[in-house]
Order: C-alpha cells, then sequence, then structure tokens
C-alpha cells in the first residue's frame, strides 16, 4: 500500500474531512504507529521481524537493530557488536524495527494485516492526542494476536 493511500484511509477513519492533520502529521503517526506495533510484535517472538547477518569485534549494528532474537555470546553497547566469546565472527538473528516511511513512499509492513493495524494505531493516535497506549484497546490487541499467530503458522 501507498503511503499516500494509507494517509487517505487515516483521514476517512477520523473523519478528517477538512483535513486537519496534514500529510507530514499523518506520516509522522504513521511511523509512530509502525514502531509501536513492531515493539509489540517483537515481545512476542513475531518472526517476520528477523533478519540476521555476521558480525565482528566493533562491527555496527544495522539500521533499525532493536535486540538479539535469542542469546548470544556478544554485547551490544553503543550501536556496536563486542564479541564476549572471542571468536572472531559470530553469526546472530536480530529483530529490526521497520524503516520509517515517507510521503511518496510504501507502508513499512510486508503483511498487509500490519498494515491496516498500523492504520488503525495512527488513526486512534491522530484523534487521541493524549498519548495512545495500544495496550488498552483490547479490539487492537486481539488483531496483534492473530498477527503473531499468522506469523507462527505462515
Amino acid at each position: 500500500m501507498q503511503v499516500k493511500e494509507a494517509i487517505w484511509r487515516i483521514r476517512a477513519m477520523t473523519h478528517d474531512v477538512t483535513e486537519d492533520y496534514d500529510d507530514a502529521d499523518c506520516v509522522f503517526a504513521i511511523n509512530l504507529a509502525a514502531h509501536e506495533l513492531a515493539t509489540t510484535l517483537i515481545a512476542g517472538h513475531y518472526p517476520g521481524l528477523i533478519e540476521e547477518g555476521d558480525f565482528r569485534e566493533g562491527d555496527a549494528v544495522p539500521e533499525g537493530f532493536f535486540k538479539t532474537a535469542g542469546l548470544y555470546p556478544v554485547c551490544v553497547t553503543g550501536g556496536m557488536v563486542h564479541m564476549l566469546s572471542g571468536q572472531d565472527v559470530q553469526h546472530l538473528r536480530y529483530y529490526v524495527l521497520p524503516k520509517d516511511v515517507a510521503l511518496g513512499g510504501v507502508m513499512p509492513f510486508r503483511l498487509s494485516l500490519l498494515n491496516r493495524l498500523t492504520l488503525k494505531i495512527a488513526a486512534k493516535m491522530l484523534s487521541d492526542e493524549n498519548e495512545f497506549d495500544i495496550s488498552q484497546d483490547t479490539g487492537i490487541q486481539t488483531e496483534i494476536q492473530q498477527a503473531l499467530a499468522s506469523g507462527w503458522a505462515g
């Protein structure tokens, strides 16, 4: 889904006929919602946000690195990988946050289910300017559980 279409959908969800939320507000809300959703999915060990690679002592972590996906003899501090085992190279699996979207780009998730959830969260954030907490919305929590289940099954 294109970000322009996502903005149109957010405006429809929030009944924003006068475009009170400009494009920049909507893009900011989409990025914030995507990161909020991703951290919740990572806490549930969602495999769709895992990447892997080989690292050496002092290598910088990749953009979007959140945490390792498992226990490894490494320490990540200051954005750098430090080997605790004495090995030259360590293969790591790690969770990543989705890249921020821009106005001319596409939505951050591969699954349309997660992009729709991102839009719901973004719309709630925009319409409720008092720091929306997705853990308090049972409908969104149910959909997150469904996304986690689909990630394990597929």
